[in-house]
């Protein structure tokens, strides 16, 4: 409960920076709610709609969690190496609901590829057999998430948390994604615009089926492989900025590292 009231009571993580402290204006919207509440200690709420475009770039190592060849669990396999890569364009809706909480939803198109090597054992009518597997895989997204945000004079703070599904073009492959960060940054501004720098570190759990036809054996007979795969390196690092011109304009960068590389940017527009 603490925590939460020191979020309560902490400046919106997009608009507080120094000089805007003494911007009190008075507003006719409705949201976000308590805004009056939070302009009379100095605050300014944020413009609460806003629409805006993003790609993702990522790539990282994979880990097998099952194998069904024609159906048929494999028990006996092992597994050399396992990377993928994929490119996400997401379109994103979002409310501020109150000065501190922001809800979204978005969308969006993934491409990816992924490479596996494995080997398996004891196949029937086939025994061992070393199995290079690459898929390449597209399909649509959908999710939503939220973001806590607060700081204090030129510290912010902010944690965020969303969830999507993607349907995979590939058979009956599926992908469930669950992602959460956290971030410390500081603000700061200039005549017509504020920029925000930050590190901190990212959380994603991902549920990934993929199937495709392959050929096995040594008469090149073709089979239906179907890989169930997660994260290697769920958690990563990563650092970004945040330029605002105005109130309405804005364009993000993020990287990540230490385990799953990604590059994010974004361009927003608030009204």
């Amino acid at each position: 409960m603490r925590g939460l009231r020191v979020i309560a009571i902490a400046v919106f993580v997009l608009v507080q920076a120094p000089g805007w402290a003494q911007e009190t204006a008075a507003t006719n919207r409705s949201l976000p709610l308590l805004a009056g509440t939070f302009e009379e200690y100095g605050y300014k709420s944020p413009l609460p709609f806003g629409a805006s475009l993003g790609v993702m770039f990522s790539n990282q190592n994979f880990v097998m969690d099952g194998l069904r060849v024609d159906g048929q669990p494999v028990e006996a396999f092992a597994i050399s190496s396992s990377r993928g890569s994929n490119f996400m364009l997401m379109p994103k809706v979002d409310m501020w609901l109150l000065p501190f909480l922001d809800l979204y939803a978005f969308g969006g198109l993934m491409t990816g590829i992924m490479n596996i090597n494995v080997a398996l054992y004891d196949l029937p009518l086939i025994g061992d057999q070393n199995l290079p597997l690459e898929f390449e895989f597209d399909g649509g997204m959908l999710g939503g998430g939220a973001t806590l945000a607060g700081g204090y004079k030129w510290v912010f703070a902010m944690v965020d948390g969303n969830y999507s599904k993607v349907d995979l073009s590939t058979f009956e492959s599926k992908l469930d994604m669950f992602m959460a960060s956290g971030r410390l940054g500081v603000v700061t501004s200039g005549s017509g615009w504020d920029a925000m720098f930050w590190a901190g570190g990212m959380y994603q759990d991902m549920d990934q089926t993929l199937e495709d036809y392959q050929q096995i054996g040594l008469t090149g007979t073709e089979a239906l492989i179907q890989v169930d795969v997660g994260v290697r390196d769920p958690w990563n690092m990563v650092v970004g900025g945040r330029l605002q011109a105005g109130r309405r304009l804005a364009l993000l960068v993020e990287t990540g590292f230490s385990g799953r590389k990604q590059l994010f940017a974004n361009i927003e527009y608030r009204f």
